[in-house]
C-alpha cells in the first residue's frame, strides 16, 4: 500500500533575533481518497519568540494535524529544521537527555519533544527553501494578523485611557 504523501509550507515572520511577538503559518497540501486536491491551513502567534521555535512550534502543529501515518515533505526557509530532521539533530538531542553536540540543554525542549513524539509515525523530510509557492499568501495572512492585533491592541488602550481619563 502506497504510503499518504503530504506537503506541509511553513512561513515564520518576527523583527529582530527575539521580538515580542512572532507569528507562523502553515500550509498543509495532500490528495484525498477520491483524488481532489485538499488543503488545511493555520496560523499563530507566540509571545517572546525566536526564529528557531516558531519554525520548530510550527513543525509541531502541522504534524500533530496528521490523522494517520505519512509521507511527510517540509518546505521551510530553515537550515535549523532541516538539520534537527534530516541529520539526525533530533535523535541525538532525545539520546543525550536534550543536551546538544556541547552538553547544553536543547533550546526549546519542550517543542522538541512533542515534535519527535508526533514524527514517530511518519516519514519526515525538510527541503530547505527561501521560497515556496505559498510564501506570499502565507506573508499576506500573517501581516494581516499583525495589523487586526495592533488594531485591536490601539482601540483597547485608547478604552482604558478614555475608561482612566488619561486623554486630554
Amino acid at each position: 500500500m502506497k504510503e499518504f504523501e503530504v506537503n506541509v509550507y511553513i512561513t515564520v515572520e518576527l523583527k529582530g533575533l527575539r521580538s515580542e511577538f512572532g507569528y507562523y503559518a502553515c500550509t498543509l497540501e495532500y490528495m484525498k481518497k477520491d483524488g481532489q486536491a485538499a488543503m488545511k491551513e493555520m496560523s499563530g502567534r507566540e509571545k517572546n519568540a525566536t526564529r528557531n521555535m516558531l519554525e520548530s512550534l510550527a513543525l509541531y502543529r502541522a504534524l500533530n494535524m496528521l490523522e494517520k501515518p505519512c509521507s511527510v515533505n517540509v518546505f521551510a526557509d530553515s537550515g535549523y529544521l532541516a538539520g534537527a530532521v534530516n541529520s539526525k539533530w533530533l535523535e541525538n538531542w532525545e539520546k543525550a537527555d536534550w543536551k546538544n553536540a556541547h552538553g547544553k540543554p536543547v533550546k526549546n525542549a519542550d517543542i522538541w519533544l512533542e515534535v519527535s513524539k508526533c514524527m514517530k509515525p511518519h516519514h519526515v523530510q525538510v527541503l530547505s527553501r527561501k521560497q515556496h509557492k505559498y510564501t506570499g499568501n502565507q506573508e499576506k495572512e500573517i501581516r494581516a494578523r499583525i495589523q487586526a492585533e495592533e488594531r485591536r491592541d490601539r482601540e483597547e488602550e485608547g478604552f482604558l485611557n478614555s475608561l482612566y481619563g488619561l486623554y486630554v
